[in-house]
């Protein structure tokens, strides 16, 4: 009997254009399908990988209210003695307003955010800030700051200029101080300081009016990320009163925007799917009217209904099979390609692949799935023939 349903599907299916536009239809949906979610968790996972870079490092440590109570130095001695712990970067952030005067006019910023840091640490930690320093020098001495591109653009200023700053101290007194920028900082990304500023750690906390030489936060880089939640309750059971949180606990906020926007376009990918699943049901129902002779024939011969379904459901199969494993091998491929080399979204933010096997998989077995359902009807409707009936058709 198998030798026969074999014989009788051919005997159907002579013609293979359309069950290859249906193949080709079904591939397409799932490349697309799979390279869009590679391009969108790629930009969600470069991004989260320079705020771990630049923001937060692998774990960062904070206080509920304000400031730590304890100063950097004695802080980063104490971490420094854990083995999977690299480096520790301490970090000073307030908002400020910043005005400069050019020959051109007058220009004001209000609440940029300023991050005080201290250069001998950042150095120490290869800090990845350093690279962002797109015109002049990362240098923080007394009385100079680095400004975030845009920032530099809109108080129309450069390298050598003077802008001035003024801060809210912890008692409410403003205080104003000029400064010379030393660099300009440029990044592609959420995650750099194009919108902000940079200035001496000491600098930031005199005009604060913070005495000692306590931080607004710690960043931790550890040597593998495996050891993360290990350095995290070591932290936690040294420093009780701090709170402690991983990188992917401090990007939460920033995964969860994102997410749902990949979540939305893996929404419009499967709707694709289900349009190319109308493409298998209106092919081989076009089949099943283009044959309904040879339907009765085989029926005259002695097939049975359930086996005019059943060639009609292998149909199915094979075009899923095909347009899976022709669409799971072209995106295997982009995602390999993408995974190996360096690409840029939008000539900017390096994204971050991560690409195997289980990243196939549910699309491939979703597309075949529905190949199988999308057979459903045009078998049934194959099967309600009679062979005298239709074998009247010419």
């Amino acid at each position: 009997m198998g030798y026969i349903l074999l014989l009788s599907r051919r005997f159907l299916f002579k013609r293979k254009g359309s069950t290859v536009m249906a193949c080709l239809a079904l591939a397409a949906t799932i490349f697309l399908l799979i390279f869009i979610g590679l391009v969108f968790n790629g930009v969600l996972n470069g991004i989260v990988r320079d705020l771990g870079d630049m923001r937060f490092g692998d774990v960062q440590i904070r206080n509920n209210v304000g400031s730590l109570d304890i100063e950097d130095d004695q802080i980063i001695r104490g971490l420094l003695v854990n083995e999977h712990i690299i480096s520790a970067t301490p970090r000073f952030t307030s908002a400020v307003s910043m005005n400069s005067t050019t020959s051109s006019g007058s220009y004001q910023k209000y609440n940029i955010e300023t991050v005080g840091m201290n250069p001998i640490y950042e150095e120490m930690s290869n800090s990845k800030v350093l690279d962002t320093i797109a015109e002049g020098e990362f240098y923080l001495s007394k009385n100079t700051i680095i400004l975030g591109k845009t920032v530099a653009e809109d108080l129309n200023v450069g390298v050598g200029d003077f802008v001035r700053i003024k801060v809210f101290s912890n008692d409410g007194i403003a205080k104003i101080k000029t400064f010379r920028i030393s660099g300009i900082s440029a990044f592609e990304g959420s995650a750099g300081f194009d919108f902000g500023a940079i200035i001496n750690i000491n600098e930031l906390r005199e005009l604060r009016g913070v005495e000692k030489e306590f931080s607004t936060a710690i960043m931790l880089h550890i040597d593998e990320s495996e050891n993360t939640e290990e350095v995290i309750k070591w932290v936690e059971n040294k420093f009780p009163n701090f709170k402690v949180q991983s990188l992917y606990d401090a990007t939460e906020p920033v995964r969860a925007g994102i997410g749902s926007g990949i979540a939305f376009i893996n929404i419009v990918g499967y709707i694709g799917m289900i349009a190319a699943a109308f493409g298998v049901v209106t092919i081989l129902t076009m089949m099943v009217t283009s044959k309904i002779r040879d339907i009765g024939i085989l029926r005259a011969i002695g097939l049975q209904k359930k086996h005019i379904i059943f060639i009609f459901i292998i149909d199915g199969a094979i075009i899923g099979i095909l347009g899976s494993l022709l669409g799971g091998l072209i995106s295997g491929l982009a995602g390999l390609y993408m995974s190996l080399n360096q690409v840029a979204f939008a000539g900017g933010l390096i994204l971050e692949i991560t690409f195997d096997a289980n990243t196939l998989l549910s699309p491939l077995l979703i597309g075949f799935m529905l190949s199988i359902l999308a057979s459903i009807y045009p078998a049934w409707k194959a099967s309600r023939y009679h062979p005298t009936e239709a074998m009247r058709y010419v």
